[in-house]
């Protein structure tokens, strides 16, 4: 086994270790926060409140740390329906609001068309959608914007570079667009590597295990798309993600 493989095996044992007290600790936080155990004062629930929500946060990288492991095994669980891509786009931002806020960082989105249905996993989609977004406030200062954009386009998938004919298929493209730090030209070859962090991300207080991106990839080719990545050291990145309307 790879280095990289031993890793995900003893993560993998890990988190199914971590998953059930931290549940606990997120319905136990959840109970005190509703007021079922009596009433906080301001800076108490303030507490509460961060420490519930970096709960969450702990929970989504061990459920994320799960999947990458099913993803590998081809035992994930992937079911198609018909999706809203602009109201999943608009969830996302909504979700990302308090952390945009707090950095003051505006998001535009100014879709052409107000619906385009894919054929998707919804929670599946949400999460590429959310790992990119998260990036880009991430590695932003603070009073920047991120622009992100949806249009109609043609593609062809990574898994149809080699084929006999290649052939383009009817898609969308979704790009995120940030002011932020920028990947230089030697990490930006590694950064679908799984555990992988830029040597200039660790200038920011993020936390991490440079496994969103990998996941993300995994994710969009398992719709038979396919995600770019262009960046400029301190100039910024752009997100590409290209998914079949069919």
């Amino acid at each position: 086994k790879t280095v990289s493989d031993l890793k995900t095996d003893i993560i993998t044992i890990v988190s199914h270790q971590l998953r059930t007290p931290v549940t606990s600790m997120r319905w136990g936080l959840s109970l005190m926060l509703q007021g079922t155990y009596g009433r906080f004062k301001r800076e108490q629930t303030d507490a509460l409140e961060q420490l519930y929500h970096n709960t969450l946060d702990t929970i989504s990288m061990i459920n994320r740390l799960l999947d990458i492991s099913r993803l590998e095994k081809g035992q994930l669980t992937f079911e198609r329906f018909s999706v809203d891509i602009v109201q999943l786009i608009q969830e996302a931002l909504k979700a990302m609001e308090p952390l945009s806020a707090k950095k003051r960082i505006v998001i535009s989105f100014f879709p052409p068309f107000d619906h385009l249905i894919l054929h998707a996993d919804k929670e599946r989609l949400y999460n590429v959608i959310e790992i990119v977004l998260d990036n880009a406030i991430k590695y932003s200062d603070p009073i920047k914007t991120i622009k992100i954009q949806l249009v109609k386009t043609q593609f062809t998938g990574e898994q149809e570079y080699y084929a006999e004919v290649v052939k383009k298929r009817d898609g969308v493209k979704l790009s995120v667009i940030d002011q932020g730090l920028g990947i230089s030209k030697e990490d930006s070859e590694k950064i679908f590597t799984k555990f992988f962090r830029g040597k200039n991300a660790t200038t920011f207080e993020t936390s991490g295990l440079g496994i969103g991106l990998a996941y993300a990839k995994s994710l969009v080719s398992l719709h038979k798309g396919k995600i770019e990545v262009t960046s400029k050291l301190r100039r910024g990145t752009r997100v590409d993600i290209y998914l079949p309307i069919d």
